[in-house]
């Protein structure tokens, strides 16, 4: 025959839990690795290798252009440097603002031997 079970007596019961991913994910813990800073060169190299492209599609001036791209060439070569240096961010913006300028460069070049100073 079966038996009925006594009820449980209503006693509470406290469950701790030693998971170290429960504890680290419950408690606010500092942030253990450094911000790295911003390179103050990056982001001003990508903007002058984007206008140095705008201004060889749509100005005439065959020397406003070269001079945009030397700048941005100086700009983005300075903060890869100071980047490896410093250990700073920005390395993204550095290389792609070398690589836009290189490649204007390399087009401005040849449209420059074609045609001629502008």
């Amino acid at each position: 025959m079966h038996a009925e079970a006594a009820p449980a007596p209503d006693v509470a019961v406290d469950v701790v839990v030693r998971s170290p991913v429960l504890q680290r994910a419950s408690t606010d813990q500092e942030d253990l690795m450094p911000h790295k800073r911003w390179n103050r060169l990056a982001v001003p190299a990508f903007a002058v290798s984007l206008g140095a492209v705008a201004l060889a599609l749509f100005t005439t001036s065959t020397i406003v252009v070269i001079a945009a791209l030397v700048v941005a060439l100086v700009l983005a070569g300075i903060s890869i440097r100071q980047i490896r240096w410093r250990e700073e961010r920005g390395k993204g913006f550095a290389i792609a603002a070398l690589m836009i300028a290189v490649i204007a460069a390399i087009v401005t070049a040849m449209v420059t031997a074609v045609v001629g100073f502008v």
